[in-house]
């Protein structure tokens, strides 16, 4: 079951709302003060993903597959994003399209918790998230990798029924 095909963008700002999986043709914006939560599944995006400002964002049991779009996650909000711990998306909570080459923003604070691999293999992957404090594992994939600032990520797989997601690490050039 694939849920709901939004054709617009989904903008939340300033209110309080439960958004379920499906295809977002137009992406998710969320902004200002707005307390959003995301049920477990597949959320399927076109046209990117942003939070910004102070928006409070949570979800356990999600995986958002990017098929176009930049994702932009900043401000002094807090979000706590978790991976599915079994299933075909065991493991990945950000999943870009191969093709895709749009950057992915990861500049939260102390209160931005992904635990899950964020995968962007033809992108440039910014991250500068402080250190989570709950998120018990985050692995990072990405063409091109930045940090910035003081940041730490946790490397701890003991939720996961099949350990780390990464299963077969290999160098190609």
């Amino acid at each position: 079951m694939t849920g709901s095909t939004y054709s617009s963008t989904v903008s939340i700002s300033n209110r309080k709302t439960t958004l379920s999986p499906g295809i977002y043709c137009g992406g998710i914006s969320i902004n200002g003060s707005a307390n959003v939560t995301f049920n477990p599944g597949l959320y399927r995006i076109k046209n990117g993903l942003s939070i910004n400002g102070g928006a409070t964002v949570s979800g356990i049991g999600v995986t958002f597959y990017i098929y176009s779009g930049a994702v932009t996650i900043n401000g002094g909000g807090s979000v706590k994003l978790v991976a599915p711990t079994s299933g075909p998306w065991e493991g990945i909570l950000f999943f870009q399209n191969r093709s895709d080459t749009s950057t992915a923003t990861f500049s939260g604070s102390s209160n931005m918790d992904l635990e899950g691999a964020l995968y962007f293999p033809k992108a440039l992957l910014q991250y500068s998230g402080g250190s989570p404090k709950n998120a018990g594992y985050t692995v990072l994939v990405a063409r091109i990798l930045k940090f910035t600032g003081s940041t730490s990520l946790n490397a701890n797989f003991t939720g996961l029924g099949t350990g780390g997601p990464v299963k077969k690490p290999t160098l190609v050039e």
